[in-house]
């Protein structure tokens, strides 16, 4: 299974949204828009338009209706 690793491209293929994910939490930003940031790359990456809508809408109903967190009740 080694071999099939594409070792020219120096830490992987996804190493923008991993320094991207890194500097957010380095900075200090909220959970949801770390999630959110990503959830907007997959939608890119995946071709799958509408994934980070359908992420943000289940993101506020579990924690903002749900558990009530003011955050993604006001967003």
């Amino acid at each position: 299974m080694a071999a099939d690793i594409d070792v020219s491209v120096p830490h992987g293929v996804e190493q923008n949204i991993k320094m991207e994910l890194l500097a957010m939490i380095h900075g200090g930003e909220s959970p949801y828009l770390i999630i959110d940031h990503v959830a907007r790359y997959l939608e890119d990456a995946s071709a799958e338009p509408g994934y980070a809508n359908h992420i943000r809408e289940n993101m506020r109903a579990v924690y903002g209706c749900a558990l009530l967190q003011k955050r993604l009740l006001t967003d």
